[in-house]
């Protein structure tokens, strides 16, 4: 097992700021969006086959795809990939389930998982090339299986987190913050975290970022007093605690209502403009129940002309993937999210993933943001 101390760009300590402080900005950027709907870590392709270097055999993955658990079995002699065999009968017909058999054939041919393909199945192709990877990591002694298919009988719902022995770790980081998940919250929590220089990795499973969720909830903001748009904050309250069911936290509620201003203020601060859509306040739905609809959706754009303006607002997901690159950091890619790892009182401690190619990655954490949605 490598371990290595590898942080996140800057360090924490070059910028005082407050846990409270950071948390509140973080939390009220994730759920100001919900309310309206590595740097220590290369991720590589699998390299290619060269003389002499698996150990002859079969080896097989299981990863989840868009819609299925996908089942990769490879055969190796010592020095070719002799037999690629992908079971995606789970994924749309047309699409996932062409692409693997696309890939099956183009893995054998080019004697790599570094192929490229006419499919567009922007989840399945990356499933199959990291299951693929792993297969290719385990004829080189380099991983273990994969198997992302851990669906238990458990009466409990969600299930026990799988155990990973030292033995299967690849590598091991150390970071000061951990945030799993590269949408829309965790974009947020990461800006907001590379502005205060602090030591901090942010893993994203899939190869790219998550979509931008376009509509931002937030009160209080600048663009609403212009537009002279007040809310009953005790009434909104009421109705968002409704429409959960009241099975919610109301203090979280209220901190998104007493800081989504200051998120909003943030994004200006970065160049970035926001506009409240004004929408009639009461709205009747189909069971005659009226609802209380305040207008707190903000669109957010970018500079005419930018390279992040689109048709329904700043592609700001892209836009501050570019804010923490200028400021040294990154997003980390085919990062695949196994376990959280806890202390003896329960505290989240860091977590483990698997990369690209299906290897097991360890990183220990102070403090952990999961932004998974």
């Amino acid at each position: 097992m490598n371990t290595s101390r590898e942080k996140g760009g800057k360090n924490m300590s070059s910028k005082n700021i407050t846990r409270r402080d950071f948390l509140k900005g973080a939390a009220a950027g994730a759920l100001g969006l919900a309310a309206v709907s590595l740097t220590g870590c290369a991720v590589n392709d699998a390299p290619a086959a060269s003389k002499g270097i698996y150990t002859p055999g079969t080896y097989s993955a299981s990863v989840k795809g868009y819609s299925s658990y996908i089942q990769v079995e490879m055969t190796f002699t010592a020095d070719k990939i002799t037999d690629c065999t992908i079971a995606a009968d789970g994924e749309t017909e047309s699409i996932g389930k062409a692409a693997a058999d696309e890939l099956a054939k183009l893995i054998v041919e080019k004697q790599s998982v570094d192929v490229e393909t006419t499919a567009t199945a922007d989840i399945t192709v990356p499933a199959i090339k990291k299951a693929v990877g792993n297969c290719i990591a385990q004829a080189q002694g380099l991983a273990a299986a994969l198997n992302e298919n851990t669906d238990s009988d458990s009466e409990d719902w969600l299930g026990e987190a799988p155990e990973i022995a030292d033995s299967q770790i690849t590598s091991t980081l150390d970071t000061s913050l951990l945030i799993i998940g590269a949408g829309n919250g965790g974009m947020m929590a990461a800006a907001t975290a590379a502005d205060a220089k602090m030591d901090f990795i942010l893993c994203e499973q899939n190869e790219t970022l998550g979509d931008t969720r376009h509509w931002i909830g937030a009160l209080d903001t600048e663009a609403m007093k212009k537009a002279g748009v007040t809310v009953q904050k005790d009434r909104l309250l009421n109705e968002i605690a409704r429409y959960a069911s009241y099975k919610c936290d109301m203090d979280v509620i209220k901190m998104w209502m007493n800081n989504s201003a200051e998120m909003i203020s943030y994004l200006e601060s970065l160049g970035l403009s926001a506009s409240v859509n004004i929408a009639h306040e009461n709205h009747v739905g189909g069971n005659h129940m009226e609802y209380y609809v305040p207008s707190i959706w903000h669109t957010i754009s970018a500079p005419e002309g930018s390279e992040f303006a689109g048709t329904m607002g700043c592609e700001r997901n892209r836009f501050l993937e570019k804010h923490i690159q200028d400021l040294g950091y990154q997003v980390n890619y085919s990062m695949t999210l196994v376990r959280l790892n806890q202390d003896e009182t329960g505290k989240v401690t860091g977590a483990i993933f698997t990369d690209a190619k299906g290897a097991y990655v360890k990183i220990n954490a102070e403090n952990v943001i999961l932004a998974t949605g």
